[in-house]
């Protein structure tokens, strides 16, 4: 059932409530009118919801006592939801914490047939489809008494509520076969249990004295749990459509999360990265108040530099205007020198300067007392070619003279000239 269908519900039923308050009883009442009959109605009161699968679909229209002591809940249905089956129930379930109950119901499966009337003509919910809870209070009250009270409290209950009425206890104790089968395997399992039993009691009597010493605030928590249920109660039109909407919104959120949980795992090995920078950075921290102390003299004689200095590139404004000028026409140059550059490097430019420079070393590198002496080759006439002792090839000796100034010579015979 969407929660749409369910607020056009609860209008119905709303409005069928103020037909039955204004109009008394019709036909078209007693045609949408259910009874259920309870054990025990207690909390149950005129104008509580009557709900099918959680969703109101009437109200109690009013709790009468029958004649053999039960408990007769009237109630107005949403003929929609009518015929009541005979397979189907009524369940008295709490609302709040505060004690506010309503009647949950099954209308029973289309198969069955439909409820059979009972008294007035009206169909009615047997007992036995039908049940009510015990009430939280009554359980924490019998708890708080000593074992023989407790018991004492049971054996009155039993003899007030079976008096004059063994027939129904007879039928209780038959109805109640199964239950006792079931009642006798829990004993046997608590029996098996008893440590964990005891140390449950022990807890539960802790539990239960904190909560006496505490019943003021136990009491204040009830009061404001009731101010926020009612709170919640104006509200829930709101609160279904945000309950609806919540499924797309968490499959809207799966590929954010996604990108969350691949961004947080890039993330972990920069957050170690600073875990490791973090001692760094606490020195660093510590370091810059000395610093800044430090720096506070150096700081204040550059103001005073900059007083005496600001004078100066004033003056020197013209000057750099006239240098700015100077390299905006150099950028035709540059543009030429970045064309001559890769000529250059590729014409192997610097590494034959370098073998210039370092042939050049090398030629005038030899010195005798006289200076630096630099090599020279010979090149002597096609003559003189084949060099020989004299005599081997006319015209040409292979002797050095010394011409009296420590200078060797050599001489062509034919010529007398020096090479």
């Amino acid at each position: 059932m969407t929660p749409g269908s369910v607020v056009r519900l609860a209008i119905a039923s709303l409005l069928g409530a103020a037909a039955v308050s204004g109009c008394g009883g019709s036909a078209a009442d007693s045609d949408s009118s259910v009874d259920a009959i309870f054990p025990n109605a207690s909390g149950v009161g005129k104008g509580q919801d009557v709900r099918i699968a959680g969703a109101p679909v009437g109200s109690v229209t009013g709790v009468r006592l029958t004649p053999d002591r039960r408990a007769r809940v009237s109630m107005q249905i949403d003929p929609q939801f009518l015929p009541f089956r005979r397979d189907g129930g009524c369940t008295i379930e709490p609302q709040s914490l505060i004690g506010e109950k309503f009647v949950n119901c099954d209308p029973g499966t289309p198969g069955a047939r439909p409820l059979e009337a009972g008294a007035g003509g009206t169909p009615t919910v047997p007992l036995a489809r039908n049940s009510s809870p015990v009430e939280l209070d009554q359980v924490v009250a019998m708890l708080g008494q000593p074992i023989n009270v407790r018991f004492q409290l049971l054996l009155n209950e039993f003899g007030a509520g079976f008096t004059t009425r063994g027939e129904d206890l007879s039928t209780a104790i038959r109805r109640a076969v199964p239950t006792l089968q079931y009642a006798r395997d829990t004993t046997r399992i608590v029996g098996r249990d008893r440590d964990a039993l005891k140390r449950l009691l022990a807890a539960t009597n802790t539990v239960v004295g904190a909560l006496a010493a505490s019943r003021k605030a136990l009491g204040d928590s009830f009061e404001n749990g009731a101010t926020t249920l009612a709170v919640t109660s104006r509200y829930r039109t709101e609160l279904d459509r945000a309950i609806r909407l919540l499924p797309p919104t968490l499959s809207a959120l799966k590929p954010v999360l996604r990108s969350l949980q691949r961004l947080t795992a890039d993330g972990t090995p920069t957050l170690a990265a600073i875990r490791q920078a973090t001692p760094a950075v606490r020195r660093l921290a510590g370091d810059l108040p000395p610093l800044a102390k430090a720096a506070r003299p150096a700081l204040s004689r550059v103001s005073d530099a900059s007083a005496v200095g600001a004078p100066v590139f004033r003056r020197l404004q013209p000057q750099l205007r006239l240098l700015e000028r100077d390299v905006e026409s150099l950028a035709p140059a540059t543009d030429l020198a970045g064309q001559l550059t890769p000529s250059l490097r590729a014409n192997a430019v610097p590494e034959s300067l370098l073998k210039f420079f370092y042939n050049g070393s090398l030629a005038i590198s030899r010195f005798n007392s006289k200076g630096h002496i630099v090599g020279a080759n010979l090149i002597a006439p096609l003559s003189c070619l084949p060099l020989a002792l004299a005599g081997t090839a006319p015209g040409c000796s292979a002797r050095f003279a010394d011409d009296g100034n420590g200078q060797t010579e050599a001489r062509s015979a034919d010529t007398g000239a020096r090479r």
